[in-house]
């Protein structure tokens, strides 16, 4: 450092303003923590983890797409609701759902072509498409689900729950407001920069255009 001391300069006022930047580390993970929570709150649940599923319920493991011969009718998981959004019971609660004990021999076959979210509710930005009216050929047809229900319940094992969005275009699963924890890596994600349009392009596809736009553009 006597050799060069412009750099020895520098390092003494880093040194000298350590203690002040405490303040703005703390005002910074206030921040994390704020943003994390409000996205749990508008953000968690079903919806950042639900996919186009090749039938409109969950079905026996041993019906596959392409593969069997028969319908999936005769294949379904649960004679139940798929419980997807709490607008569907109203009074259910966690444990009351029929969801509550995961079904280990049933799974909700995935489109893997499509690597997009999609709205349970049909309101946001990609909606499977299904029916007569989508214009489509029966086998085109694509419906919207989650492997968890609208309170979070694991409605399959945890490999198969955690196989939904574990792939590159989704974060391997780990951009979510699921809990605290994911929200606060994902709000660090958004406010560093990197990458953070895909995080907000999953909000507009599976929750709502506008509430994405706010609460990423706001940070």
């Amino acid at each position: 450092l006597r050799v060069l001391p412009g750099v020895a300069k520098i390092v003494e006022v880093f040194l000298i303003s350590l203690p002040h930047l405490g303040d703005i580390v703390l005002m910074l993970i206030l921040t994390f923590i704020i943003f994390g929570m409000i996205g749990v709150q508008l953000f968690s649940g079903p919806m950042m983890h639900s996919r186009c599923r090749y039938t409109p319920y969950p079905v026996k493991k041993s019906w596959v797409p392409h593969v069997s011969n028969e319908s999936f009718e005769s294949y379904r998981c649960l004679d139940e609701p798929n419980f997807s959004t709490t607008d569907e019971i109203p009074s259910s609660t966690k444990k009351g759902s029929s969801w509550s004990s995961p079904r280990l021999d049933c799974y909700w076959p995935i489109d893997n072509d499509d690597t997009r979210l999609c709205s349970l509710t049909n309101s946001a930005q990609h909606v499977c498409k299904n029916g007569i009216e989508s214009g489509l050929s029966e086998d085109k047809w694509r419906w919207c689900g989650s492997n968890y229900d609208a309170l979070g319940n694991f409605r399959f094992d945890y490999r198969t729950v955690q196989d939904d969005n574990y792939i590159l275009d989704l974060g391997y699963g780990f951009v979510n407001f699921d809990n605290v924890g994911f929200g606060l890596l994902t709000v660090v994600q958004i406010m560093s920069g990197d990458s953070w349009t895909p995080i907000q392009y999953e909000i507009f596809d599976s929750i709502s255009v506008v509430g994405g736009a706010m609460f990423c553009d706001i940070m």
